[in-house]
């Protein structure tokens, strides 16, 4: 039979279906919407983002006139206090000669204690706003870039309230219509990929160990009576889930596990057959023709092919 990629689709979000862009098992192109949410909350949070981050770039911008300012008041401060400290061992000079009161001098005192005092204040003001704009991230400041990366978590969203097709393929078994809530990653509609198809069949074990990958094979389906593919041997699963015995803390009963008749053997159809697509599921037989068969075998195996195939014109109602 038939196997191809199968994606159950989801959107990131949940919500209300806006839009359904596809049609049931009509061929789509990677890259074309598949269906889309409603988006309206998702368009606020981004404008508000938008908006916060402006008003951050301003804040982080008057951080830097602040900073400005404070530097300014600092230096100016500093020209000050040696003209007060001057001017208060002025007036101590004229207040020990009785020409100053104790009072000038206590004013002039504290002139210069809230001089200094104002200094300490606007240095640790400057210290505090240079802080605020060292606070940098890959060159850019960390205020900024939390609101950034807010952003483009939100636009991320946004975007993701379309969900497109992951490959060429159809949607299979369409059923989501607009209005209908989904939920957050629960897959809503199956998409099939009809960019990688092969064909799986069953061999028994016995002689098994005749089949190699690169091998001749031919292939007939159901679906279309008559025909023929060639066929190569990809891969052989040496491997049975009836004999995989599962990791527990018990002891396995044998009648969980067992051997297999069969093995897998993966196909790939040779060359181009725009007229008979492949259709994901669709059933048929198969032969290998294995290094070393005599060809008398194997010339009666593809007649033998052949005949089944033709076969497949007449109903069988017993099948």
């Amino acid at each position: 039979f038939v196997q191809a990629p199968v994606i159950p689709m989801a959107a990131e979000l949940g919500g209300r279906v806006d839009q359904v862009f596809v049609q049931p098992n009509a061929a789509v192109k990677a890259g074309d919407p598949l269906f889309s949410l409603d988006a309206t909350t998702q368009q606020h949070t981004v404008n508000q983002l938008e908006a916060l981050l402006a008003q951050t770039n301003q804040d982080i911008a008057e951080l830097g006139q602040q900073l400005a300012a404070a530097q300014a008041d600092a230096e100016r401060i500093k020209i000050q206090i040696p003209l007060a400290t001057d001017e208060l061992e002025r007036i101590s000079a004229l207040a020990k000669q009785g020409a100053a009161t104790e009072l000038e001098r206590d004013n002039k005192q504290r002139v210069v204690e809230n001089l200094k005092g104002n200094l300490n204040k606007t240095q640790a003001e400057v210290a505090k706003i240079q802080l605020q704009l060292d606070s940098m991230i890959n060159g850019q400041h960390t205020q900024v870039a939390q609101v950034a990366a807010e952003l483009e978590t939100a636009k991320y969203h946004l975007a993701n309230r379309t969900v497109y097709a992951p490959s060429d393929g159809y949607v299979a078994n369409l059923q989501l219509r607009p209005g209908l809530e989904t939920r957050l990653k629960t897959p809503v509609l199956t998409f099939v990929s009809s960019e990688d198809q092969w064909i799986v069949t069953k061999i028994r074990q016995k002689g098994s160990q005749r089949v190699k990958t690169g091998d001749d094979a031919e292939v007939a389906f159901e679906m279309y009576p008559g025909q023929v593919f060639p066929a190569k041997v990809e891969s052989i699963v040496w491997a049975t889930g009836e004999a995989q015995m599962r990791p527990s803390g018990n002891l396995p009963h044998m009648n969980q596990i067992g051997p297999a008749d069969e093995f897998v053997v993966v196909l790939h159809i040779e060359g181009n057959f725009p007229d008979h697509p492949l259709r994901f599921g669709a059933a048929g037989i198969a032969a290998i023709y294995t290094e070393g068969a005599p060809d008398a075998l194997i010339f009666l195996r593809k007649i033998e092919l052949q005949s089944e195939s033709f076969l497949n014109y007449v109903y069988n109602p017993f099948k």
